[in-house]
């Protein structure tokens, strides 16, 4: 009986990254812009070296880039109507901050809309750290899912404006 040896080499592949992180975020009415909603977002991914920790500096040839996909608010009470809010938000596509655009912080009013539902994508590099290369990178993959974003009420001062009245005599 003949026998033999065989080296098999198991080549990585690139996994799509996941999200288990945070699903609702808060932030207070009137806020300024490039005010920050929460933390940044952060997906898991299987292959080493992809995703970019807290207080990294990330790097979008490595690490996972970002976009808001979708922006969607309720008009009544019940959310029966749905209303596009595209451009409430941005989203930092190295970091997955999200914060308050020039629209937002002109128009978040808890009084006017109370919670707004965003779509987001986290797609991979594709690169694989074992090979030391950026150059030989498997296709990217992406996560989505969704946040939700509430805007908290603050107690405002109330606005008096000047008036004029003019009341007959003996009225």
């Amino acid at each position: 009986c003949d026998r033999g040896f065989a080296t098999i080499l198991l080549r990585d592949r690139n996994e799509a990254p996941y999200y288990n992180g945070v699903t609702e975020l808060k932030i207070d009415e009137n806020p300024q812009v490039g005010e920050n909603v929460g933390d940044r977002l952060v997906v898991q991914d299987y292959d080493h070296g992809q995703v970019c920790q807290p207080k990294q500096v990330c790097d979008v040839q490595r690490h996972h880039t970002w976009e808001l996909s979708k922006c969607s608010t309720c008009v009544d009470k019940k959310c029966t109507t749905l209303e596009n809010c595209d451009g409430i938000f941005n989203i930092d596509v190295t970091s997955g901050q999200l914060s308050v655009s020039t629209i937002g912080a002109a128009t978040l009013n808890r009084e006017f809309r109370k919670k707004y539902h965003l779509g987001v994508r986290a797609t991979d590099s594709g690169v694989i750290q074992e090979r030391q290369s950026l150059e030989n990178r498997d296709p990217t993959l992406y996560v989505e899912f969704s946040v939700t974003v509430t805007i908290e009420d603050i107690n405002e001062p109330a606005i008096l404006e000047r008036a004029y009245f003019v009341i007959d005599e003996e009225t």
